[in-house]
């Protein structure tokens, strides 16, 4: 659900413009991830996510 959310605060922004996509942030009380980088579902962060699992599996493999 957020994801859809972030989108169509990016989708507002474009079209009408970042302050009017920040006042519906405001109003509708909710954390805009505006950057796809930085959000916890990212690819980046689950790269990195999986690499940690990875190494620890691999240090304790029981």
């Amino acid at each position: 659900m957020s994801a859809g959310m972030d989108m169509e605060l990016g989708f507002v922004a474009d079209h009408s413009g970042r302050a009017v996509a920040e006042e519906i942030e405001r109003n509708i009380e909710y954390i805009w991830t505006d950057n796809p980088e930085s959000g916890l579902f990212s690819i980046p962060l689950r790269g990195r996510l999986k690499a940690k699992q990875e190494k620890r599996n691999e240090e304790n493999p029981f």
